[in-house]
């Protein structure tokens, strides 16, 4: 028998022996399953690179160069090269840069393999036009066909304002529309006067549907915006009844009157000639089934013209 340095007897040595062996086995194997998926992983895609330069054969930088109808892509580094990784198949690549034509090639990336695209990108014959922000008139709200400046305020643009008073929402998309809040200035803290283009309340005039706006009782005779005259309490209209606001900001005393120098501030109400039309069409269908009907709704049918035949429009 063989002596045991470690005093154990050989029984318990072979299972040592077979425990290490195990051990080594196992990590083996473990090394073996996270190289192996990262290989095939790196197998299942194709590169694509490529240099992209001018007429000049200068290099070009900020180049994006993609796949049509994937989001895979790379932009040109400062030598004019680029790189990605695709899945194979065949592409379209594009090639994109500001103030050059745009260039288009089709690829075929196999697995594990590398295509090679170069580009050449000529300067477009358009030149870009500047960028303006500053003094634009938006065609969304303006008309800019007219002769003179109308901007049209729908209720999307009012209820965007945060505001709930009709004079402020008007203020705060108009910009030649003033609504000043005075303080300690009698009456005039409660209508408070509003003007246009920076001329008096008394010389905006106001419509509601076409037809003017009666102007308030209070004379403004403090030390206020539109001292000596009296404008329209704006505030008075209440804002959920507003389709749309027109504001015509120039001078149109030749059309409307002398009260219509600064410009017409016209207020357009929603309509219910679609509820009258259909209140109309109950009460004719309640007397055909014989359904006895109010009076007063009967009188104000005709009042209001509705007679099945002429219906106006409110």
């Amino acid at each position: 028998m063989r002596p045991v340095a470690s005093g154990l007897p050989p029984v318990a040595t072979a299972r040592a022996r077979h425990r290490a062996r195990h051990g080594r086995l196992s990590g083996a194997a473990l090394v073996a399953a996270l190289v192996v998926p990262g290989g095939l992983a790196a197998q299942a895609f194709g590169t694509v690179t490529g240099r992209v330069s001018g007429e000049g054969d200068e290099p070009l930088a900020g180049v994006t160069v993609s796949a049509t109808g994937t989001q895979v892509g790379a932009v040109s580094r400062g030598d004019g090269d680029y790189r990605f990784q695709i899945r194979p198949g065949t592409y379209e690549l594009r090639a994109r840069l500001i103030g050059y034509e745009v260039r288009r090639d089709t690829v075929r990336v196999e697995a594990g393999g590398t295509v090679t695209m170069n580009f050449t990108l000529v300067r477009a014959a358009t030149s870009l036009q500047a960028v303006a922000i500053t003094g634009v008139r938006g065609g969304e709200r303006t008309v800019v066909d007219a002769p003179v400046p109308i901007d049209v305020l729908v209720t999307a643009d009012l209820k965007s304002t945060g505001r709930v008073e009709t004079a402020q929402m008007i203020q705060m998309l108009a910009p030649s529309f003033n609504f000043p809040r005075a303080t300690i200035a009698d009456g005039t803290d409660h209508v408070r006067p509003a003007t246009l283009r920076g001329l008096g309340p008394d010389q905006m005039l106001v419509l509601i549907n076409g037809k003017r706006r009666h102007t308030s009782a209070l004379v403004n005779v403090n030390g206020t915006i539109g001292r000596g005259s009296t404008g329209v309490d704006l505030n008075a209209i209440p804002a959920s009844m507003v389709e749309r606001i027109e504001v015509l900001r120039d001078g149109a005393a030749a059309q409307y009157g002398s009260d219509a120098i600064a410009g017409v501030l016209n207020i357009i109400l929603k309509s219910f000639h679609i509820f009258l039309n259909l209140l109309d069409i109950l009460l004719n269908l309640f007397q055909r089934l014989g359904i006895p009907v109010n009076g007063n709704l009967n009188k104000q049918r005709q009042i209001n013209g509705f007679n099945g035949k002429n219906r106006r429009k409110y």
